[in-house]
């Protein structure tokens, strides 16, 4: 529950002074929360400021242990949700604006009335404290409140947090607190009071960038030049630039790095007046209002609206824009942007510019050309930081390879990783306790443990340098989740060695492969754990059904049907997955089923590594690893059950009119006479020269011969054997078992049982395709029916045993 309103303001006649001072725990935490603050949306929030105190001795962080203690919560657990919401807050700019050591940060209108209500809190002393912020945030801002709500330190209708809070707040007048230890009563003071903050007004919510950009306020921003050459063209023929982005941060880096670039224009080449930008606040407030005198301001310039159809069909706007008063930039995702404009692209000329991510090579370059610019930004005057070359490399990787784990553009992402390793040097250099995090030495240079910590710290992904050497073990890695296919493991590791130590072509893929072999013995496992090994996690493996693809005209959703045709927002299946996961292995199943046409699509993956869309965007391949796989020729795996011993009839006979319907060999005779006996190591080596003998002249009539060659290998896969299916029942079995260890359960299962398993969960025809299928009906059904009925509990491992003709289950 929070304070009631009429308490926080017990002084009616209390009015904003232009200065406020601060203790110095307060002091502190405002220091660090505004060095941790987006730079690309610089909003101090007071959920910002008060995650920041309480690992001090202040009455801030006293209140929040003493709510602890009375709910049974952990403070470690309340930064964890105020984590959360500092991740998901809306920062809205533009209410007032705070100055600490000559840097100056937006407030948000909930930080500015936080601020104003603690200096009423804190009586005729007037400095305000860590507890004074507390209490009037538990009233003034919303998500603080519900952050401690969530946290568990109060429930709905429950008086006790504010009147814990105000409580602290009462006993801190005069600048002293008491507090209860183990040998009595003891004092503490905080009579020391920091350098003044000062605090003003900001009437406007209406932003000039332009005039920013001339006072040096924008920081260092990675935007790709040929952005800036495009946008500046699209403005010089149309009245309406719409950027094309997923990432609206990516447009306003954008936005400002052109605004910052004109001035620079000093022969007035591009005589734009202004760059003005209304605020979302200021829009969502007075939208009338706030159009007139953007447009006003706007005359001769460039106005910059997000795409709202409500603003970009405007009267006052369109009129403008007809009149070549001004010009608009506005920005959206592709998907969204034809229903945007519908209402005004007859009246106006909209030019569209997709903006192309950059790719690795091309975003090292842009980095490696603002380092200094970089590390100036990044350094304090008292301690300059360097940034390794090596560093560059291993951020710029990880920027664009875990772009969907960071949540923003690689472009934003690099100096996001930058900004988190130089705040945790300067922790270290900063003495405060507390503050210095693990694995940070003392060191002004910026290295790839830096980076590696810096990425953990923002995302809790553990990452490490891609040590080369592990490829040297490649084979085995692999052969802990692929049973039985050494040939093909060996021939996959060698590729990507090749690729590796930089003996590919630049140009194309990581590796590309054609996996050929029957149903069920291993070929999209092998592709899985490649994405696993090579890019950290199955996720990253894109599978794409081909069989979806067997009419001509189905090509257009694999890459994006061109301007005017039905599909063209939707972009390309196959595109679009590259273009959020660049570093991933891509498996095409079954390919054969696939049109013609979609398989002459592919030359210029497999020959340039990039491929250009319905919407003429380039989609960069050569971080992936290319996967096809086909099933054609696999009836001459029938042969091979056929050359055992205790070969059924029926399969034997099967067998035979394969190979007599084969062209006439030495290997088919010696086939014919093989049938039914002992399987010897060379009637096997025959068999499989033979079988994949035929599969490559079916592969000469499916596909052509220079399609065929673009691979860097063809890859026959085996039959398992039964020795093979049972490994892999014991694979099968570790997972089971990593299952269970969540809840606290172990899982044993007997030779015999596992007999079964592979029996039952193996055919010829489907491989081991229902291995886990049988898995579940013979072992997970029962034990979950046992677990409902609570026969299991926390500690137990389950012995499971075949007795009596029967799968019994026991506990150890």
């Amino acid at each position: 529950m929070s304070i009631p309103e009429s308490e926080v303001k017990a002084r009616p006649e209390y009015s904003q002074p232009n200065t406020i001072n601060v203790s110095v725990e307060l002091e502190n935490a405002l220091t660090r929360a505004i060095s941790q603050i987006p730079h690309v949306t610089p909003v101090l929030e007071p959920i910002d400021v008060i995650y920041e105190f309480l690992d001090d001795s202040g009455l801030g962080a006293l209140a929040v242990n003493a709510l602890c203690q009375k709910f049974g919560k952990l403070v470690h657990q309340v930064q964890t949700e105020m984590v959360k919401t500092k991740q998901n807050i809306p920062r809205i700019a533009a209410d007032g604006v705070i100055v600490s050591n000559n840097q100056e940060v937006i407030l948000s209108g909930s930080f500015l009335s936080v601020l104003e209500n603690a200096h009423a809190l804190s009586g005729e002393n007037g400095v305000v404290d860590t507890g004074h912020f507390l209490a009037a945030a538990m009233v003034y801002d919303s998500y603080s409140e519900a952050t401690l709500t969530a946290a568990g330190l109060s429930q709905p209708n429950d008086p006790k947090l504010a009147d814990i809070i105000r409580n602290f707040t009462d006993n801190v007048r005069g600048r002293r607190i008491r507090q209860e230890t183990a040998g009595g009563k003891i004092e503490l003071r905080y009579d020391q009071l920091s350098p003044a903050l000062d605090v003003k007004d900001v009437p406007e919510r209406i932003v000039n960038l332009l005039e920013q950009a001339r006072k040096g306020l924008y920081r260092e921003l990675i935007v790709k030049n040929e952005w800036l050459q495009d946008t500046l063209s699209a403005l010089g023929s149309h009245q309406l630039v719409a950027l094309m982005t997923d990432y609206q941060e990516e447009a306003e880096m954008l936005v400002q790095e052109l605004a910052d670039q004109l001035t620079r224009d000093k022969k007035g080449i591009f005589p734009y007046a202004s760059i003005i930008m209304p605020s979302n606040a200021a829009l969502s407030e007075d939208l009338e209002g706030t159009i007139r005198e953007s447009v006003s301001r706007a005359r001769g310039g460039i106005l910059v609206l997000p795409a709202d159809s409500r603003l970009l069909d405007h009267r006052i706007i369109i009129t403008a824009v007809s009149k070549h008063q001004l010009k608009v930039i506005t920005y959206a995702k592709d998907k969204d942007w034809d229903q945007i404009k519908a209402p005004f692209a007859r009246r106006v000329r909209v030019g569209e510019l997709y903006l192309n991510p950059p790719n690795q090579d091309e975003l090292l370059e842009m980095i490696s050309s603002r380092k200094r610019t970089l590390e100036t930004q990044l350094s304090l005057p008292n301690l300059k930081l360097i940034i390794n070359k090596s560093a560059l490399l291993e951020a710029v990787r990880l920027a664009i390879r875990y772009e969907g784990v960071l949540g923003v553009p690689a472009t934003v992402g690099i100096i996001k990783i930058f900004e988190q390793a130089a705040n945790n040097l300067k922790f270290a250099y900063s003495g405060i306790r507390g503050l210095q995090k693990k694995g940070v030495h003392k060191d002004r240079r910026i290295d790839p443990d830096d980076i590696f910590l810096a990425f953990e710290n923002i995302t809790g992904v553990e990452v490490h340098a891609d040590n080369p050497e592990r490829y040297l073990t490649m084979e085995g890695e692999l052969r802990q989740r692929v049973v039985g296919q050494d040939e093909a493991i060996k021939a996959v590791s060698d590729a990507i060695r090749r690729a590796k130590s930089g003996l590919k072509d630049p140009k194309k893929p990581i590796g590309s492969f054609l996996f050929l072999g029957p149903s069920g013995v291993g070929k999209t496992e092998l592709a899985v754990t490649l994405a696993e090994y090579l890019f950290g996690g199955e996720d990253q493996e894109i599978r794409i059904d081909m069989s979806e693809y067997s009419e001509r005209h189905t090509v257009s959703r694999l890459f994006g049907a061109p301007p005017g045709y039905v599909g063209y927002e939707e972009g390309g299946q196959l595109t679009e997955a590259v273009r959020h996961k660049p570093y991933s292995v891509i498996d095409f199943d079954e390919i054969e089923k696939a049109h013609p046409d979609v398989w002459n699509t592919f030359y210029q993956v497999l020959d340039k590594g990039q491929m250009t869309d319905g919407k003429g965007r380039t989609v960069d391949f050569r971080n992936c690893v290319i996967v096809m796989t086909g099933n054609f020729g696999s009836e001459y795996y029938l042969i091979l059950p056929a050359l055992r011993e205790d070969a059924r009839a029926e399969v034997i006979e099967t067998a035979k009119n394969i190979l007599l319907s084969s062209p006439d060999s030495r290997q088919r005779q010696e086939l014919l006479t093989a049938l039914g006996t002992d399987v010897t190591p060379e009637i096997m080596k025959t068999a499989r020269e033979f079988i994949e003998g035929n599969i490559s002249q079916q592969l000469k009539q499916v596909f052509r011969p220079a399609f065929v060659n673009r691979f860097d290998a063809v890859i026959f896969f085996n039959s398992l054997t039964p020795p093979d299916v049972r490994k892999i029942v014991d694979i099968q079995e570790r997972k089971l078992n990593k299952i269970l260890a969540e809840i606290g359960l172990g899982i044993s299962i007997s030779d015999k049982v596992k007999d079964i398993w592979a029996q039952e969960g193996y055919s010829f025809d489907f491989g081991v395709r229902f291995l886990e299928r049988v898995r579940d009906k013979l072992i997970k059904d029962p034990i979950s029916v046992m677990l409902l009925k609570k026969k299991f509990k926390s500690g137990d491992t389950i012995i499971v045993e075949f007795e009596d003709g029967k799968i019994v289950f026991k506990k150890q």
